[in-house]
């Protein structure tokens, strides 16, 4: 479709160790570097070059004295000179001093705990998305009725996986099953989570890489809030002009990646609280993550879909209300683009109604999470598109 983007799928499996796994062979631990880096980690900034005159004008402005009532022709004493110099050594010592001590008592050395590895956190996606007999199975979420398995009888559970004529049957797969071949449950995040709810302040837990919010460069992950789940990529989207050595790269939300713990230690619960630059000044729809199951933790998956779906439910009547006129304004412009455009696989129609997305305008493709410094909850960064 013209203005659309093609998205090339890249296979990652063929990174050291192989993640498939092998009935025969036994399951050999994950290396602690990360087989496929995450994105812009590394990336130099494209500097450009400088307009003429600019160095010039820059100088000037650079060299202005901030003063306004010093006469500029008027010579300045070396002990004035000095005087003024010391003293401004001393303001941003104690700036730097008072920024220091806000870090330092937004976690302070008790509250930190030794965190993950990055193979610690892809041990768990491993263990809880394996690829058995070539098919990714649910091995996380506990079978309702649990039964002891032979040695004969986990040999049929791996054949049963594909059918006569290879399709696959993941359905199969009874979860939980211990084999040498298979990637063991990491006692890092415990099951259950050893608090059924959240008694850590979020500045005492450690996020999830692919959540962490970035100042610079692209995000880990990046997905856009009206799209769905599985249209979730690593780094940035396919860039408008063939380029191999940048290709478009699949998240996997509900493989190995996206079924990675969202914190270390785990919790049961997730509150996202605020959104950065929210022109309100309090984020009108608060929402809180949940485990899919009450035996897991709150997964990188269960983030994203949570996230996906809060802001794709309707604006009430009041919220709209509520508004600015410029808000209003950018509102329906945002939503008269919308509803023409292909979402998800359909053209919502002029007859949609008003999302939570519209509210974004442009900055609707996530960014990452920051925890509030009151330990209350964690902020979603948004931001347009790259």
């Amino acid at each position: 479709m013209p203005g659309q983007r093609s998205v090339r799928f890249v296979c990652t499996d063929s990174t050291w160790p192989p993640r498939e796994v092998h009935i025969n062979r036994p399951w050999q631990p994950s290396p602690d570097h990360e087989p496929l880096s995450l994105p812009a980690t590394d990336l130099r900034p494209v500097v450009p070059d400088p307009p003429p005159g600019w160095e010039l004008s820059y100088r000037e402005e650079e060299n202005r004295s901030p003063q306004v009532d010093v006469d500029p022709f008027k010579r300045r004493s070396l002990r004035s000179w000095l005087s003024s110099r010391v003293k401004s050594l001393r303001t941003r010592s104690h700036t730097a001093q008072g920024d220091a001590i806000a870090s330092a008592s937004a976690r302070s050395p008790e509250e930190k705990h030794p965190g993950p590895t990055p193979a610690d956190w892809r041990a768990y996606g491993y263990w809880a998305r394996p690829k058995v007999n070539g098919v990714v199975v649910n091995n996380a979420t506990p079978p309702i009725q649990p039964r002891e398995l032979s040695p004969e009888d986990i040999e049929l559970a791996f054949a049963s996986l594909r059918g006569q004529e290879g399709s696959p049957h993941p359905a199969n797969w009874q979860a939980r099953i211990e084999h040498p071949s298979l990637p063991p449950r990491p006692s890092l995040w415990p099951t259950p989570p050893s608090s059924p709810h959240p008694t850590l302040r979020t500045t005492e837990l450690e996020l999830n890489p692919f959540l962490e919010h970035r100042l610079f460069g692209q995000p880990a992950i990046t997905f856009d809030l009206r799209g769905a789940a599985h249209a979730v990529f690593i780094g940035d989207f396919d860039p408008p002009w063939p380029n191999p050595e940048q290709p478009a790269v699949l998240f996997e939300t509900d493989g190995a990646n996206g079924c990675q713990p969202a914190t270390y230690p785990g919790v049961s619960e997730l509150r996202i609280v605020a959104l950065a630059d929210d022109p309100l000044g309090h984020f009108l729809w608060p929402f809180t993550v949940v485990p899919h199951h009450p035996s897991l933790p709150v997964l990188v998956k269960d983030v994203i879909e949570a996230i996906l779906a809060n802001f794709n439910e309707f604006m009430t009547k009041e919220e709209f209300n509520g508004l600015s006129d410029g808000r209003k304004e950018q509102l329906m412009t945002t939503y008269w683009s919308r509803v023409f455009k292909m979402v998800n696989g359909k053209i919502p129609g002029a007859d949609d109604g008003l999302r939570r997305t519209d509210y974004l305008g442009e900055s609707r493709f996530f960014r990452g999470l920051e925890p509030m410094k009151d330990g209350s909850g964690f902020v979603l960064f948004l931001c347009p598109s790259f």
